[in-house]
C-alpha cells in the first residue's frame, strides 16, 4: 500500500501489517513534501513501523521517534501536520 502523505493520525493501528507499506514522502501537488503522519497513532510498535518502506521519513510523536532511534525532534515538513 502506498502511504505516502497519509494521515493516521488519532488511527489504530493494533495488529495493522505494514510490511507493504510505503510510508514515502510525497511533492505532487506541493513544493514541501508531505509526509505520512503517524502522530497520535494508537497502538504502533516500533516493529510494525521498521516493517515499513521509507519508515524514516513519517512523521511520528516523540516517544515513537526514540524507540526507532530518531533524532526527537521531527523533521520540519512534519510541523503542520
Amino acid at each position: 500500500a502506498d502511504l505516502s502523505s497519509a494521515d493516521l493520525s488519532s488511527a489504530d493501528l493494533s495488529s495493522a501489517d505494514l510490511s507493504s507499506a510505503d510510508l514515502n514522502c510525497s511533492t505532487t501537488f506541493t513544493k514541501e513534501p508531505i509526509c505520512t503522519n503517524l502522530k497520535g497513532v494508537k497502538n504502533l510498535t516500533f516493529q510494525q513501523v521498521k516493517a515499513a518502506k521509507n519508515w524514516e521519513q513519517a512523521c511520528y510523536d516523540p516517544e515513537l521517534r526514540k524507540q526507532l532511534n530518531l533524532p526527537p525532534e521531527n523533521p520540519k515538513y512534519c510541523a503542520g501536520e
